[in-house]
C-alpha cells in the first residue's frame, strides 16, 4: 500500500501540499526547540576563571543530605554553606592554601553584582596590578580600572553599611566579575564565613588525599568542576534551568498545535477526495485498504515534511539560542549548534504527528461508499463524530474540573503560569474540538438579520458558510486557537499582576518604602539606624532560604528575617491562628502552605547547614507570593546568603514629626544606596509582576501558535480555492459582477474570523473567570485584566490575512472565462 500511496502522491501532490507545508513548519518549530533544548543538556562545562590557577578547590556541600532513619533525602542548596573552620585548618596543614571569602562590596556607581574578596585569592584568577600595591591595612582596597585611581578615597557599601577606604592599587578589569579586594584581615572581619579553600599551584596533595581530609564536610572540585566554586556558576545553572523549562513548554505546545492543525488539514484533504476514494471502492478496494492508503500517504508526507522541517531547525536553532542569550534568559556563552539526536527525535515526532493527525481522516476515507463516485454534488455538512464529541467534552471537563480543584484546594497554583497555563490551553482546545457543533448555530444567529435585507450578497454569505461548514470550521479553528490562547495567557498574567497589586493595597500601610538604588539589596544597618531614635516603626526584611520537611518531603522554603512588631505595623499579615508577636529566636511563623499548626515543633535547616528546632508561634495566610517562613531578626546574620534586605518599610509612630523623619531618612538613604519609592515601586521591588522568563515564554508560545495557525489559515483557503472554481463561475453566469463576487468572499472571510473570535472570547471568559476565582481565594476581590489592545490587534491582523488570501485566490480563480469552468469537475 505504500507503493500505491507513493504513486497517488506523484499525481495528486497538490491535494496534500497544504498538509506538507503545515507539517514542515510544525517540525521546523519542534526541531528548533529540540536543538536548543538538547544544547542545554549537552553544554560543555565552562572552564574556571577565578580559580583557574588552583589545581584543587574545596567548597561547602552543594546538597543538604539528611538520613531520617527510613530513607536518605537530599535537596540542592543554591547558597553553599561555608567551609568549617576546623576543615580550613586541616587543609592548610596539607598544603599551601588560600582562603576565599565572597561577600557584597559595592562602590557607589559600580555594577549591582560587584563583590568583595581578600587580596590573596586574586593570584588564582590572574588579576594583574596596573598600578599601586596590594592592600595591607584595614582601610586599604584595590579596585578594577575605571572604579578609582591610586590614592583616592572611596566609600564602599557592605552588609555592615558604608565605610571609607583608600585605593592603594588598581587591577586590570576582567570579564567574569567586578571585585573590590581588601586585606585578608579586613575581609575576614567583613565576612567571617569562608566561601572556599583553594590550593596554590604545586602545593596540593592528590585528589584522593584531599577527599579523605574533607570527608562529608565539603566538596572537592578539580578540572572544569572548579567553576562550581565561582559566583557565575549559580547564575548559569539557574539560567539553564529557566531555558529548559521555557523550551519544554514551547516544544509541547508546538507538537500539540501541530497535531491539531495537521489533523484539520488532512480531514479537509480527504473531504475533497471523496469522489476519488468512492471510485476506488467501486473498483473493489476495501475500507481497510483505503484507510491504509491515507495512512501511507500521511507517513510519506510526514517523512518528507520532517526532513525539510529539520533543515529549518538547523537554521532556526542557533538563531533561537542567540536570542535567548541576548535576552539574558540563557547564559551569555550559550551556543545551540545542530546535533543529530534532536533532529532524529524531530523526525520521529513529525512522522508520529502525521500518523496521529491522519488517523481520523483515514477513518472517514474508509467509510466513503462507492455510490459517492456517481454524485455530482457533495454535501459538506460536518457531523460531530462520537469520538470527537467525547474528546471535546473530556477536555472541557478536565479544564473545568482542574479549575474547580485549583479554586478549592490549591489556589496558589493559579500564580504559577508554567503549570496553570495548561488548564487555559485545554479549555481553548476543548472549544476548538467542539467547533463543528458550535459554529453552525452561531452563524445562523449572527447572520439572521441578513435574511431580512434586500439583495443576494448577505444571503449568499450566510448560505455559503453554512453549506461549507468543513471549510468554515477549518478556517475558524486556527483563529480560535490563536486568539483564545493569546487572550487567555495574557489575561491570566495580567490578572495575576492585578491580584498582587490588590494584595499590596490590602496589606501595605507603611508611610515610606526604601528600596535598593543600583544595589542588589540594602544593608540591615540602615534599618537599625532608622529605628534608633524611636520615632518610626522600621521593618527590615532580609530574605533567606531554609530547608525542612513538608508533607513528608524535604524541600526549600522562602523565608525572611524580620521584626514581627514592625512588620505588623507596616505590612500586616492575615493571621489564621496564633500571634505574630510571639515570633522570637526560638519560635517561627509559617504560612498555610506548610502543614504545621501552632505549638508544633518544626525542624529546619539554615543555609549554613545548621539544624534548628523552633516552635510554631502563628500560622498566616500565604497570599499571592512572598515568604513561607518568618524568622526573628537575629537569623538575618547567621542564616546564609548575602544578608541584605530586599526592602525597608517605615511607618511614623504616633506623635512623630513626619517631615522631620522623612528628612532624616533622605539624608541617610543615599550613602546606603537606597531610595524612597512609591507603593508601585514597592510592588516591583517585591518581585511582583511577571518575571522576564515567563514573559519571554509566553511571547515564544504565542509566536509559535500565531505563526503556525496563520500558515494553517492560508493553507486551508488555498486548498479550498480549487473546489470553488465552479462556484464562482456559476455566480458570474447567474449575473454577478466580479465586484459582487469579491463582496461575497469578503463577507465570508470576515464572518469566519468573527466566528473564531467569538468562540475565542467564550473560552477566554471561562479561563479568566476561573483564574480570578482562584486568586480571589488568596487576596479577596481581584479585577480581571482583559488584554483588549492585544486582542484587537490580533483580530485585525488575522482578518487582514484571511481577507488578502481570499481576494487573491478569487482573483486567480476568476481569470478563465466562466463558461469554460462551469462544467469542470474537480
Amino acid at each position: 500500500m505504500i507503493g500505491l500511496a507513493g504513486a497517488t502522491l506523484r499525481f495528486r501532490w497538490l491535494s496534500v501540499f497544504g498538509a506538507f507545508v503545515a507539517l514542515t513548519i510544525g517540525v521546523g518549530m519542534i526541531s528548533t526547540v529540540a536543538i536548543v533544548l538538547g544544547a542545554t543538556m549537552t553544554a560543555a562545562p565552562r572552564p574556571p576563571e577565578r580559580f583557574v590557577d588552583s589545581p584543587v578547590v574545596v567548597v561547602g556541600q552543594g546538597r543538604l543530605v539528611l538520613d531520617n532513619e527510613q530513607d536518605v533525602e537530599s535537596v540542592r542548596q543554591d547558597d553553599r554553606p561555608p567551609v568549617a573552620p576546623a576543615l580550613v585548618d586541616r587543609l592548610a596543614a596539607a598544603g599551601r592554601t588560600v582562603v576565599d571569602r565572597t561577600f557584597y562590596a559595592q562602590v557607589p556607581g559600580g555594577p549591582a553584582g560587584q563583590v568583595g574578596h581578600p587580596w590573596a585569592v586574586s593570584q588564582l584568577g590572574r588579576y594583574e596590578l596596573v598600578s599601586g600595591r596590594p592592600p595591607a591595612a584595614a582601610n586599604e582596597i584595590v579596585v578594577p580600572s575605571g572604579m578609582g585611581t591610586e590614592g583616592a578615597g572611596l566609600s564602599v557599601n557592605t552588609r555592615a553599611g558604608p565605610s571609607q577606604y583608600t585605593v592603594v592599587g588598581v587591577v586590570a578589569a576582567v570579564g567574569f566579575e567586578s571585585a573590590v579586594f581588601f586585606s585578608d584581615s579586613e575581609a575576614a572581619r567583613l565576612s567571617p564565613a569562608v566561601t572556599a579553600v583553594a590550593f596554590l599551584p604545586g602545593s596540593a596533595p592528590d585528589e584522593a588525599t584531599v577527599s579523605r581530609i574533607v570527608g562529608d564536610g565539603g566538596e572537592v572540585l578539580t578540572g572544569d568542576d572548579r567553576r562550581q566554586a565561582e559566583e557565575a556558576a549559580r547564575r548559569d545553572r539557574q539560567q539553564i534551568l529557566n531555558t529548559r523549562t521555557l523550551l519544554a513548554v514551547a516544544g509541547g505546545l508546538a507538537a500539540f498545535v501541530a497535531v491539531f492543525v495537521v489533523a484539520s488539514t488532512f480531514a479537509f484533504t480527504v473531504a475533497q477526495r471523496r469522489a476519488e476514494f468512492a471510485l476506488l471502492r467501486m473498483l473493489g478496494a476495501t475500507a481497510r485498504q483505503v484507510r491504509r492508503l491515507v495512512l501511507g500517504e500521511a507517513a510519506l508526507v510526514g517523512l518528507a515534511g520532517s526532513i525539510v522541517g529539520c533543515a529549518i531547525g538547523v537554521i532556526g536553532g542557533p538563531l533561537l539560542g542567540d536570542r535567548l542569550a541576548r535576552d539574558d534568559i540563557a547564559p551569555a556563552w550559550f551556543d545551540a549548534g545542530p546535533a543529530a539526536p534532536p533532529l532524529l527525535v524531530s523526525v520521529i515526532v513529525g512522522v508520529g504527528v502525521a500518523g496521529v493527525a491522519a488517523r481520523t481522516a483515514a477513518g472517514h476515507a474508509g467509510r466513503v461508499s462507492p455510490i459517492e463516485a456517481l454524485r455530482e454534488a457533495r454535501d459538506e455538512q460536518v457531523t460531530l463524530t462520537r469520538g470527537r464529541l467525547i474528546a471535546g467534552l473530556v477536555l472541557l471537563f478536565c479544564a473545568l474540573g482542574g479549575m474547580v480543584f485549583v479554586n478549592r484546594a490549591q489556589p496558589h497554583i493559579a500564580t504559577v503560569p508554567v503549570i496553570y497555563m495548561w488548564l487555559l490551553i485545554i479549555t481553548v482546545t476543548g472549544v476548538a474540538v467542539l467547533a463543528p457543533v458550535l459554529v453552525p448555530p452561531f452563524i445562523r444567529v449572527v447572520t439572521w438579520p441578513l435574511t431580512r435585507r434586500r439583495g443576494a450578497v448577505g444571503l449568499l454569505v450566510r448560505q455559503q458558510t453554512l453549506n461549507a461548514v468543513r471549510r468554515t470550521v477549518g478556517t475558524a479553528a486556527p483563529v480560535l486557537l490563536t486568539l483564545g490562547l493569546a487572550l487567555s495567557l495574557l489575561g491570566a498574567l495580567g490578572t495575576i499582576d492585578s491580584a498582587r497589586i490588590a494584595e499590596r493595597d490590602n496589606t501595605l500601610v507603611a508611610d515610606l518604602v526604601l528600596l535598593p538604588d543600583g544595589a542588589p539589596g540594602l544593608s540591615p544597618a540602615l534599618g537599625e539606624l532608622l529605628a534608633g531614635p524611636g520615632d518610626a516603626y522600621v521593618a527590615t526584611s532580609v530574605p533567606l532560604t531554609v530547608y525542612g520537611y513538608d508533607s513528608g518531603s524535604l524541600r526549600d522554603f522562602d523565608a525572611i528575617a524580620v521584626d514581627p512588631v514592625a512588620l505588623e505595623q507596616t505590612s500586616p499579615r492575615k493571621v489564621l491562628s496564633g500571634s505574630m508577636a510571639d515570633l522570637a529566636d526560638d519560635t517561627v511563623v509559617v504560612t498555610d502552605r506548610i502543614e504545621a499548626s501552632v505549638g508544633q515543633d518544626l525542624r529546619l535547616w539554615l543555609g549554613t547547614g545548621q539544624e534548628i528546632t523552633l516552635r510554631v508561634a502563628a500560622v498566616v495566610a500565604h497570599g499571592i507570593g512572598g515568604s513561607e517562613v518568618y524568622l526573628a531578626p537575629s537569623y538575618a546574620a547567621r542564616g546564609g546568603g548575602d544578608g541584605l534586605a530586599e526592602s525597608i518599610l517605615v511607618r511614623f509612630r504616633p506623635g512623630a514629626d513626619p517631615s522631620g523623619v522623612r528628612e532624616r531618612i533622605e539624608s541617610l538613604a543615599g550613602s546606603y544606596q537606597a531610595r524612597i519609592g512609591s507603593r508601585d515601586d514597592f510592588e516591583c521591588g517585591e518581585n511582583c509582576g511577571t518575571p522576564q522568563s515567563s514573559m519571554a515564554g509566553v511571547g515564544l508560545l504565542l509566536g509559535v501558535t500565531a505563526l503556525y495557525c496563520g500558515i494553517a489559515i492560508v493553507n486551508m483557503m488555498m486548498m479550498a480555492a480549487a473546489s470553488r472554481v465552479r462556484e464562482y463561475a456559476v455566480l458570474r453566469l447567474a449575473g454577478a459582477t466580479p465586484r459582487q463576487v469579491r463582496r461575497v468572499v469578503t463577507g465570508e472571510a470576515l464572518l469566519v474570523v468573527g466566528v473564531g473570535a467569538a468562540l475565542a472570547v467564550l473560552a477566554t471568559a471561562v479561563n479568566l473567570a476561573g483564574t480570578a476565582a482562584a486568586l480571589s481565594r488568596l487576596v479577596g476581590g481581584v479585577p480581571v485584566a482583559v488584554p483588549w489592545a492585544a486582542g484587537v490587534a490580533l483580530v485585525a491582523g488575522i482578518a487582514l490575512l484571511v481577507l488578502v488570501t481570499s481576494l487573491l485566490t478569487v482573483r486567480v480563480t476568476m481569470r478563465a472565462p466562466a463558461v469554460q469552468l462551469v462544467g469542470a469537475r474537480e
